[in-house]
């Protein structure tokens, strides 16, 4: 009875144990990924001028919209993102939600491409091998670069699994090239001959 109850007591604890360090990392996910977005916000290009005021509002001058003003930060996330494909190193996602106050009406639909390229860059992506938040641009840039060693590795994969037998066929596709170019050269032969024939008998009628 009384070794029941210790085991319940320490499984209680090692369980409340795990919500709260799990609760201390996804806080930390959290900061270090607003930090992150505060300082790509800073070093960005699209960005001549950007400083924190207080929590969760910054003052904000763009050099490739019309826009100097107040940024207000109305939430941000992060979640864990399924390992599975090419860029498995990527293992969360971020995003924050803000409002450019008092921005012109029209700003958004007159400069499309310009707003949809600084406001692609407050969806981040985390990767746990170098312990760093990226952009979007960075992600696609390392999963196609992913992509084209995961190829270059599949096919020297395949010949080197393969390379039995690929020696073994060497012979064989050389035997079948020989007599493939035997054959065509009987056929000019024939044909050579052929014709040599209708010419002999052309200057014999004459």
């Amino acid at each position: 009875m009384y070794w029941s109850c210790g085991v319940k007591i320490v499984k209680n604890f090692v369980g409340l144990l795990l919500v709260l360090i799990s609760s201390f990392s996804y806080g930390q996910d959290k900061e270090s990924f607003l930090v992150a977005w505060e300082n790509i916000q800073k070093n960005s290009d699209q960005v001549e001028y950007f400083k924190k005021i207080e929590k969760g509002k910054y003052k904000i001058k763009f050099s490739t919209l019309p826009f100097e003003g107040e940024l207000v930060v109305l939430g941000y996330e992060v979640e864990d993102r399924p390992v599975t494909g090419t860029n498995k190193s990527y293992t969360k996602t971020g995003y924050v939600e803000v409002d450019l106050v008092d921005a012109p009406e029209n700003m958004v639909t007159k400069y499309k491409r310009s707003y949809h390229k600084w406001f692609g860059m407050n969806d981040l992506y985390f990767n746990s091998v170098t312990s760093r938040w990226v952009t979007v641009k960075k992600y696609n840039k390392d999963f196609l670069a992913r992509r084209k060693d995961i190829r270059s590795g599949d096919f020297i994969y395949t010949l080197l699994e393969n390379w039995v037998y690929i020696l073994v066929g060497i012979p064989f596709f050389l035997l079948y090239l020989l007599v493939l170019n035997s054959k065509r050269l009987t056929g000019l032969i024939k044909k050579h001959d052929e014709a040599m024939l209708v010419m002999q008998n052309s200057i014999t009628m004459h």
